[in-house]
């Protein structure tokens, strides 16, 4: 057995928290998006990591659903992804393209957290992702 200690702390102006432990900014880093989807798939967050990484403000993808941002070609699967997800399991990674404001596609792996209510509802997803374009280049795929 392990013994893990949480340790709450102050947070900072403009700070969000998650589960009221953990806070959005202090997760970011330089090369991953952290984002939060609403149960009908429009953005609630997203990092300022979205600027350098897809050229996007933040204000120009909050209120949008996500299915904007994806490859046409990639969206029923991920639709249907999703909804068996939501079923069956509180966490998942998927890899699929994802716009950048250039009109260019960036290929991401995403890890996605599905927060739930009491009853076991799901309100809310938290996604992070990072780009895999140059890996996937590098490994000839």
């Amino acid at each position: 057995m392990v013994d893990i200690k949480l340790t709450c702390v102050p947070l900072r102006s403009g700070e969000q928290t998650i589960g009221g432990l953990v806070t959005l900014e202090r997760l970011e880093r330089p090369m991953h998006i952290i984002s939060v989807f609403s149960t009908d798939g429009v953005f609630t967050y997203i990092s300022p990591t979205v600027t350098p990484l897809l050229g996007y403000l933040p204000e120009e993808v909050i209120g949008k659903p996500s299915a904007a941002f994806n490859h046409p070609d990639e969206i029923m699967q991920l639709v249907e992804f999703r909804g068996l997800s939501y079923i069956e399991r509180d966490s998942v990674r998927f890899i699929g393209r994802v716009r950048h404001k250039n009109g260019e596609y960036r290929l991401y792996e995403t890890t996605s957290e599905y927060v739930r209510d009491e009853s076991g509802e799901i309100v809310q997803t938290i996604c992070i992702g990072r780009d895999i374009t140059g890996l996937r280049q590098a490994e000839g795929r």
